[in-house]
């Protein structure tokens, strides 16, 4: 990936030099950054291999039935599979880099090897927190990533700071590492109390054949999920400057504020739609996915309208001048994300009954859309082509996730409903 020599002489923002983008580093440090986080994220889909939404799925099925035996059995599992997988990754990535490591700048190579640590912990930290939210846990098992990860990051890095002016791209990941371990075993803390003292009188039992084939379309699933979230940083790496790379990841950043609500509440939908649907309570169903969708599209409309209509002026503030850049492509991220939270979790609603075959053929489908619009429009357009082709993407996304839904079940996720 190519780095920008221009320095940057304007002054950072309040996040821009809380990751060290100063003294020449500006918007291209952060790319590098951004671009080692992309990768790892990818390479954490085959470790997962779409664990975490079948832990939730099964787990609050075999609590509701109080079936300790299978959620011993299928935790053991869960965790046996990505320990294998995880190994699996890292020796190719580490083969990778013997054969390819001169392609890169030594602090793009120091940062990646930084990043690569984070995998084993974030991949086994996802199943914990899956786990969790089946028990309904749903707080305990986001704290760990929402809370314990970026504070004690920005705790470290701040630190830091006091002491030096800036910080390159590899020490940042490094912090990263180290906040990812500490979350990591405050993770393992929380489940261990949180699972009921029975279920350890019961001898774990399998039915692996069974979870072995959910994950086939759970984990392809999975991971063009994450392929529609990096395809714009990918793409930009490859096509444009580590600068342009830096400057849509801030985008995105914003955009994710606009999402963060919509992510919040999947966490607390998933063990419910699981445990209603085994239920066989379809009216309490539709009436709780009608007014998530409301309460989605409620909650992310202020933080969408202020990034659209004031982009530049909250890019300025947080992250200084030269991020003002990513503004438009600000501003169209958040018109997906709306979308989105109109829509409601529609592809959520797929996997908890049962029908995770279809929820990856749709984002199979719309992946592929992506990459299409990205590699048309990113080159001549850079970050708002980019941004563009993601919106696009997201919206076919939902859409066919909404027509899929309401034809397997008859539930509707809209906010307003149009299935009576």
């Amino acid at each position: 990936m190519p780095v920008d020599d221009e320095p940057m002489t304007s002054k950072p923002g309040t996040i821009g030099r809380l990751f060290g983008l100063t003294r020449g580093e500006g918007p291209s440090g952060y790319g590098i950054y951004a671009a080692v986080m992309a990768v790892v994220t990818l390479l954490g889909v085959p470790a997962q291999l779409g664990l975490q939404n079948l832990l939730v799925r099964e787990v609050a099925a075999y609590e509701l039935r109080e079936e300790w035996a299978l959620l011993r059995g299928v935790l053991h599992f869960s965790f046996l599979v990505v320990v294998g997988m995880t190994v699996v990754v890292l020796v190719g990535a580490g083969l990778f880099a013997l054969g390819y490591g001169s392609w890169f700048k030594h602090e793009e190579v120091t940062t990646m090897l930084w990043g690569l640590t984070l995998l084993p912990f974030l991949a086994l930290g996802g199943l914990r927190g899956a786990a969790l939210r089946g028990l309904r846990r749903v707080t305990q098992g986001q704290v760990p990533e929402f809370l314990f990860v970026p504070g004690l990051t920005v705790a470290f890095v701040a630190t830091y700071l006091l002491l030096r002016e800036s910080l390159t791209p590899s020490r940042a990941m490094a912090f990263r590492a180290m906040a990812t371990v500490i979350a990591f075993a405050v993770g393992a803390w929380l489940l261990a109390r949180a699972l009921p003292a029975s279920w350890r009188r019961f001898p774990a039992e399998y039915h692996a054949r069974r979870w072995l084939m959910s994950t086939l379309p759970l984990s392809f699933a999975a991971g063009v999920q994450v392929l529609h979230a990096q395809t714009g940083i990918i793409m930009l790496g490859i096509f444009r400057s580590s600068a342009d790379v830096g400057l849509y990841r801030v985008a995105v950043q914003g955009a994710a504020l606009v999402a963060f609500t919509l992510s919040a509440a999947g966490m607390v939908l998933g063990p419910h739609i699981a445990r209603l649907f085994v239920a066989g309570e379809r009216g309490r169903l539709q009436r709780m996915m009608t007014w998530s969708t409301r309460l989605m599209l409620i909650a992310a409309l202020p933080t969408a309208v202020i990034f659209i209509a004031f982009g530049e002026e909250a890019l300025q503030l947080l992250f200084g001048e030269p991020y003002q850049a990513a503004s438009p492509a600000l501003a169209i991220l958040c018109i997906g994300q709306l979308f989105h939270a109109a829509t409601g979790a529609a592809g959520l609603f797929l996997i908890m009954t049962g029908h995770e075959t279809d929820m990856a053929m749709a984002t199979a489908v719309t992946a592929a859309l992506n990459i299409v619009l990205n590699v048309i429009l990113v080159p001549a357009y850079g970050i708002t082509g980019a941004a563009i082709a993601t919106a696009v993407a997201l919206a076919t996304l939902k859409v066919l996730l909404y027509r899929t839904a309401v034809r397997r079940t008859g539930i509707d996720s809209l906010a307003i409903r149009l299935v009576r």
